[in-house]
């Protein structure tokens, strides 16, 4: 049988149909969906027309026992209790059919609740600590769950899964507060772990091993941390789609602003605890590979973190207010790492590669762009207060302006050539801040540091780091 339906499926659009095996007949939603994007019905054995329940406990002794029937469809009830867990510890039925007598494939379908995004307001539904007081008996969504207001109170985050429980309870699963969907799983049967989950109608796929747990100690699987259920409506750029996640920490649970589309985050990587803030915010078009990109929080309207190609590479601890862009590449283990962006400040077509970084970099109403950053170059441990950087090429160089601190200054057309510059203060300087000018930094072999340059009568001009 095949069924055509409106995209999100939603497993209580799909009409039922009789499961004649020996549980006794009681009506079933199964379901699949092929190559065309079609509902089509599960393809049972040809000894049954519905799946075979059977609880966890009860598919390991079958398997044990060699008893499994080949061809049938095991409706699997109880599987990895703690992915989801909406207070009933009742875990997550599966299917999945038998290769053998004491076989099942590791690809099948899971049944999953999808909290109700709303995409029609700001924020989607999700709770935050800066939202009114709530009315008792509202509703707010966090963590990938419903949740019931108590007592009039705003209430604390928990941790990225949970509200406190004295003033909210996380409502059980049921068909006002969630959708119920059916989505591409794979199952690993021996440590009883969902490894993937794939929402075909969004494009979001997502896998995460029990190796991967182990290897990131993450404690919550990354299929548990991601947003599914609240697939991006292009036209007004809300929600998430068409992101892939293997065998990496893409913590986005509580996404609650702009577009979230197009990633792919690989080799373990870990993307965790960001916080988007509406209006008009992207993260987009980016490819993470063997990376760590760490509490980051995007605020403000009109932000965007976007067409970033970050590899071997970490952007660590980071803050952007109120319209930063970045659209960074950082290849071969280089590294933005511990930056606040804030008020209208940007970071943008900045390339860091062969281990470059830009460390620890405090900025407040800054621009820096237009940067590249070569052969284990540096911008380190810096305060920049009302300045910018940029236009500035590193060639096998770094700046470190540690422990001096750049108020109010520009450094625009500059060329650093092979040169360490730290623990220099130069405020005081005026050539190296004069934008008329397209300078070259340098180090003589006596280790003094000159900048030269041509004057406007073609004079080779050369002076003093701090002239």
């Amino acid at each position: 049988m095949v069924f055509n339906y409106k995209n999100p499926l939603i497993l209580e659009d799909v009409p039922t149909f009789d499961d004649k095996n020996s549980t006794g007949g009681s009506s079933l939603r199964t379901l699949n969906i092929d190559r065309q994007g079609r509902v089509v019905g599960i393809p049972f054995g040809s000894e049954s027309t519905a799946p075979i329940i059977k609880t966890k406990t009860e598919i390991d002794v079958l398997i044990l026992s060699n008893a499994l029937l080949i061809g049938s469809v095991y409706k699997i009830t109880g599987v990895h209790p703690n992915l989801y867990n909406d207070g009933t510890n009742s875990g997550t039925t599966i299917y999945l059919q038998a290769l053998t007598n004491n076989t099942l494939a590791k690809e099948g379908y899971g049944e999953f609740w999808n909290p109700k995004y709303n995409q029609a307001i700001a924020g989607f539904g999700i709770w935050n600590e800066n939202m009114d007081n709530p009315v008792i008996g509202s509703k707010v969504i966090w963590g990938g769950y419903s949740w019931t207001n108590n007592t009039g109170e705003v209430g604390y985050d928990e941790d990225v899964l949970n509200i406190n429980v004295v003033d909210w309870t996380k409502d059980i699963y049921n068909y006002t507060d969630y959708r119920k969907v059916i989505d591409v799983i794979e199952y690993d049967l021996t440590h009883d772990y969902i490894i993937r989950r794939k929402e075909v109608e969004g494009g979001n796929d997502v896998t995460f091993t029990y190796y991967d747990n182990l290897a990131l100690t993450p404690i919550v699987s990354s299929i548990a941390l991601f947003q599914f259920g609240n697939i991006a409506d292009l036209p007004d750029l809300h929600g998430v789609s068409s992101n892939i996640i293997q065998n990496s920490v893409f913590e986005c649970i509580n996404f609650c602003g702009g577009l979230l589309a197009n990633n792919n985050v690989s080799g373990r990587s870990n993307f965790y605890s960001n916080t988007f803030d509406p209006v008009y915010i992207e993260f987009k078009d980016n490819t993470l590979v063997d990376c760590t990109m760490y509490n980051n929080r995007f605020r403000g309207a009109t932000s965007s973190f976007i067409n970033n190609n970050i590899k071997n590479s970490n952007v660590t601890s980071n803050t952007f207010t109120n319209s930063s862009v970045i659209a960074t590449i950082l290849e071969s283990e280089s590294y933005i790492n511990g930056c606040n962006i804030n008020n209208n400040s940007s970071i943008s077509y900045v390339d860091l590669r062969q281990a470059s970084r830009i460390d620890r970099l405090n900025t407040n109403n800054t621009q820096i762009s237009y940067i590249s950053l070569c052969q284990l170059s540096v911008i380190q441990t810096t305060t920049i207060n009302g300045s910018s950087i940029t236009d500035v090429e590193f060639i096998s160089s770094a700046l470190v302006l540690q422990p001096y601190t750049l108020t109010a200054k520009t450094i625009a057309h500059l060329r650093l050539e092979n040169v360490l510059v730290s623990n220099i203060n130069l405020q005081a300087a005026t050539v190296l801040f004069d934008t008329t000018l397209t300078k070259t930094l340098y180090k003589r072999p006596d280790d003094v540091y000159r900048i030269r340059y041509y004057n406007n009568s073609d004079q080779l001009t050369i002076v003093p780091i701090t002239t």
